[in-house]
């Protein structure tokens, strides 16, 4: 899943080997903090954990698009009327 998705150049990548995610991240020699993934200092990295991460991961990445993504300005919705036709129900 996108949210999963992290991805690692390859010194990271030869680093982390077979190493589980809090593994990895608890070894303050690779450079990578929880903020580098998105994620809260006291979050909870464990595999147990993983749907709250995958939430967490999903709220952040959204909230990181949004801050990101320039709009040239507000569109503004017209309120009109299409179709003024009243509707007649015919007795059977």
């Amino acid at each position: 899943s996108l949210v999963n998705l992290h991805l690692l150049n390859a010194s990271q990548n030869r680093s982390k080997q077979g190493q589980t995610l809090s593994q990895w991240m608890a070894d303050k020699a690779n450079g990578f903090s929880p903020a580098d993934i998105l994620l809260g200092a006291d979050d909870n990295l464990e595999f147990a954990n993983f749907k709250t991460f995958c939430e967490k991961r999903r709220h952040a990445l959204l909230n990181r698009l949004r801050q990101r993504v320039a709009m040239s300005g507000t569109a503004q919705a017209k309120t009109e009327v299409f179709d003024d036709d009243v509707e007649i129900e015919l007795a059977s």
